[in-house]
């Protein structure tokens, strides 16, 4: 599969907390690099869903539930980002296909 335009690779773990922490006191860079990381997360999670003609509505279906989980994540709690990603991901991604009919 390949990359998304403008997508970065991963971040370590300790790199994502500073920019979640630093997006969740309003730092709108931070935000924009964080969603630039995980964009192909997105790009992977609406694949799973997609014909090729629904892919770019999935894909940004998809990147609205990353906003909401950069915008809700809980940098005190030990728990990696991803891992409470992609739950908001694909319920952006259901619910679209639920409401649309797709």
């Amino acid at each position: 599969m390949k990359r998304s335009s403008g997508a970065l690779p991963p971040l370590e773990r300790d790199e994502a907390r500073a920019l979640l922490a630093a997006a969740k006191a309003g730092d709108q860079a931070a935000r924009e690099l964080l969603v630039r990381h995980n964009l192909f997360l997105v790009q992977k999670l609406s694949a799973r869903f997609a014909g090729v003609e629904q892919m770019d509505d999935l894909f940004q279906v998809g990147c609205i539930g990353l906003i909401k989980s950069i915008d809700n994540f809980d940098v005190t709690q030990n728990v990696k980002f991803s891992t409470y990603a992609v739950p908001m991901i694909m319920g952006e991604i259901k619910r679209f296909i639920r409401d649309d009919g797709i």
